[in-house]
């Protein structure tokens, strides 16, 4: 009888916390499509990549006999309906916890993605978006359809950008604290119908299962959220370029040296940067929390890390 020889199979096995301390989101996307104005809704995909610096995989419970559950939560605009759970939520369970809702997702070591869908009603020209920053936030993008107004006192407008023959307009906002309230005041909405000529439905095309539009929504954000930091990485290398020509020009041996071992050397301290100021950046918020710093301290040193955080950002976003 023949044998075959055993396959050997590798598994990383993590120890398990409940702590969200060291739990941040590197980057939070919110696109919004054309409203339906018919049905007086507005289809929303959000994608968010976790990044867990701690050793240990988080691992949340849904048990809320204690008061909220302690698990992974996210935020919902105050009239979401229809939440659709996507990448990420696979085998694990979500309940409805305050205006948003939680899961008992893990978080392993590194970064993780999350998606999900919803709709959002509406029943005027305007609508207060509003979102809660649940965790600290590096990089957060909402991307609107041009013919929808859309501005914040938080997020900053950075334009229309184009992906896939779509508009939209971009907005952004970079490390913001956890429990950050931010609002999206949107107008230029169709007004939907007072009367609806025919009753709201919830069934979609027959010939699209639910599960394929999710999938087509999801990679749309990606292909959009690719567009963006491929900019953002043309715009930094320009400055690069020129300081670059001026040194070989002036020292062309120099740089010749230099220029064979700075990729190596660049690349591992902007990792080792960008993950030790957002360490730095949750460290202190715990800091002041349990009150041993001032107040006035604690806003300085937050600003300087910020702004370091800003630089590292606009060279070197983590796909």
């Amino acid at each position: 009888m023949d044998t075959k020889p055993a396959q050997q199979l590798n598994l990383t096995v993590y120890q398990a916390t409940k702590s969200t301390a060291n739990i941040a989101i590197v980057r939070a996307t919110i696109l919004l499509r054309q409203p339906d104005a018919q049905k007086g809704i507005i289809p929303v995909s959000e994608l968010f990549i976790f990044r867990n610096l701690d050793s240990r995989t988080y691992v949340g419970s849904l048990d809320a006999s204690k008061g909220k559950p302690n698990a992974l939560r996210f935020s919902l605009p105050h009239t979401a309906s229809k939440v659709s759970l996507g990448k990420g939520f696979e085998g694990y369970n979500a309940i409805q916890v305050d205006t948003g809702f939680a899961s008992d997702a893990a978080v392993p070591p590194g970064d993780s993605q999350f998606a999900f869908t919803f709709d959002m009603p509406y029943s005027a020209s305007e609508y207060d978006f509003d979102y809660t920053a649940v965790y600290p936030t590096v990089l957060l993008t909402f991307l609107a359809p041009p013919q929808m107004q859309a501005g914040s006192d938080i997020l900053t407008s950075q334009g229309p950008i184009t992906s896939d023959k779509q508009t939209f307009n971009l907005l952004q906002a970079k490390a913001l604290l956890a429990g950050k309230e931010v609002h999206v005041q949107l107008a230029g909405l169709p007004t939907p119908p007072l009367v609806p000529r025919t009753p709201a439905t919830t069934t979609s095309n027959p010939g699209i299962p639910w599960l394929v539009v999710v999938l087509l929504i999801m990679a749309a954000i990606l292909s959009i959220t690719g567009v963006i930091y491929r900019s953002m990485r043309r715009q930094a290398a320009l400055p690069s370029k020129k300081q670059a020509g001026k040194a070989r020009t002036k020292q062309p041996v120099q740089v010749q040296r230099q220029h064979k071992a700075a990729p190596v050397r660049q690349g591992n301290k902007t990792g080792k940067s960008e993950q030790a100021l957002l360490q730095e950046l949750l460290e202190l918020d715990k800091t002041y929390e349990t009150g041993k710093i001032k107040k006035t301290v604690y806003q300085e040193r937050r600003a300087k890390l910020k702004a370091q955080l800003r630089a590292l950002m606009s060279e070197k976003v983590t796909p």
